[in-house]
């Protein structure tokens, strides 16, 4: 609901020479291509899942172990690194009206950062190998594969989303994990080892880049923003700002495990807020498939058109978020705990206070995510670091001055986090840019 409602007032057309948007741009919900892009969400998801299932049970689980490592390390150099890169291709190709020249202009930097990356987490891959990959240690060398890959990927979508290609982004999220899964496929009938099976991940994403830069470009470009929204932000600082905003953020939503292990917490408490949050991740995942590539293009060209619509939208959101979260927290309390049993096994029995707070936290930092767009699409990415670091504060003051067992002292905290965050990015986009 939060999704649907967010996006038809972003992009709703107006009757003002201001907002005369193309609408192949900027049209309807249904017939721009954002169906084909969360569609796209969908179907990599479900790849994404089905590759994890065939890949444990033909391996299994001592195997398969190499294999999880480096899924976790794709998966925090996307919800971290690639979120942020992708953000700044979205906004610099918008500000340009579809052309490339700002981002050719920053393709140093950016060239930088991911040559950075890439070198420093190859060489902590190969220096630690023998204990991050035991047995398997030449697997070190894929690590450095999966960041030139996913951040060619990141960039090829972001292109295609500040051009309004939403049903090609879609496909091209589609196509990364089900080429991903075919590779995989082919292996497991074959060879049939970890060893090959690894280098499937950086396959997909590489395939799904090729056909991305093959795919026919629009004639037409939108018109570019006003000079004087020049954002003079470099990359450097971009990505600097917002990684870290997406790092607290990532820490915040699945950082609990850790904190339980940290505070010597029963291994069962583990495992049960891990499935916990991991099942009520769904719409966050969606979000992050594509929504937010989908929201920046018409939130930066509102905040350079009409910043006063930009805050209302904020606050739209964020009430829509607010009210989202206490109806999601009543509806877990009552079949929160009942649903997992009966999917995961009767083990799996959250208590009501658990299922309570991770569906009222996953729900808010589903909606700190889109608050976090509006406030980049106008300029102000430095601006996202105070939530995240209150949030953050607050948490950790709340799980170390709150009573009872530790998992309920983390879930509190978690909650209290995303409350913080969200409360704030709100108020950051209610304050159109104009103002002081």
């Amino acid at each position: 609901m939060t999704s649907a409602v967010s996006v038809s007032d972003l992009t709703r057309p107006e009757t003002s020479r201001a907002f005369a948007l193309r609408r192949r741009f900027a049209g309807s919900f249904a017939h721009d291509g954002t169906t084909w892009m969360l569609a796209g969400s969908l179907i990599a998801g479900m790849g994404a899942y089905v590759f994890q299932v065939v890949g444990a049970r033909a391996l299994g689980s001592a195997a398969y172990a190499a294999i999880s490592v480096l899924w976790t390390v794709q998966y925090l150099l996307s919800s971290v690194v690639f979120t942020a890169v992708e953000s700044y291709v979205v906004r610099s190709v918008t500000i340009d009206g579809g052309h490339l020249d700002r981002l050719r202009r920053s393709s140093t930097p950016l060239l930088a950062t991911l040559g950075a990356l890439t070198f420093g987490l190859g060489v902590a891959a190969w220096l630690f190998r023998d204990r991050i990959f035991p047995g398997n240690e030449q697997l070190a060398v894929v690590v450095p594969a999966l960041v030139l890959t996913y951040g060619s990927f990141v960039t090829v979508r972001g292109t295609l989303a500040a051009r309004g290609r939403f049903k090609a982004y879609g496909g091209v999220t589609a196509m990364e994990s089900m080429l991903r899964l075919a590779c995989a496929g082919l292996v497991l009938l074959t060879v049939s080892n970890p060893e090959t099976l690894a280098w499937t991940l950086p396959a997909g994403a590489l395939g799904a880049t090729v056909w991305g830069l093959l795919v026919r470009r629009r004639d037409e470009r939108l018109d570019p923003l006003r000079r004087e929204m020049a954002l003079p932000v470099t990359a450097g600082r971009f990505l600097l700002y917002t990684t870290a905003a997406n790092g607290m953020a990532q820490f915040l939503l699945a950082g609990g495990p850790l904190l339980l292990v940290a505070l010597g917490a029963p291994t069962t408490d583990i495992t049960l807020l891990f499935i916990t949050v991991t099942a009520a991740r769904v719409p966050l995942v969606i979000v992050q498939g594509g929504l937010l590539s989908r929201l920046l293009p018409p939130a930066t060209r509102m905040a350079d058109e009409d910043p006063e619509r930009l805050a209302r939208t904020g606050r739209k959101l964020a009430v829509i978020v607010f009210v989202t979260a206490g109806v999601a927290a009543l509806v877990a309390r009552g079949i929160g705990p009942q649903l997992l049993s009966l999917l995961f096994g009767a083990n799996i029995r959250p208590a009501p206070l658990v299922v309570t707070a991770v569906a009222a936290g996953v729900v808010l930092a589903t909606g700190a995510s889109l608050l976090n767009q509006l406030v980049i699409g106008s300029g102000r990415e430095r601006a996202l670091l105070v939530p995240w670091s209150a949030a953050m504060a607050c948490a950790v003051v709340t799980m170390t001055v709150s009573p009872g067992a530790a998992l309920d002292r983390v879930c509190l905290a978690f909650v209290v986090g995303e409350v913080v965050a969200t409360f704030l990015l709100a108020r950051r986009v209610i304050r159109p840019v104009g103002r002081t």
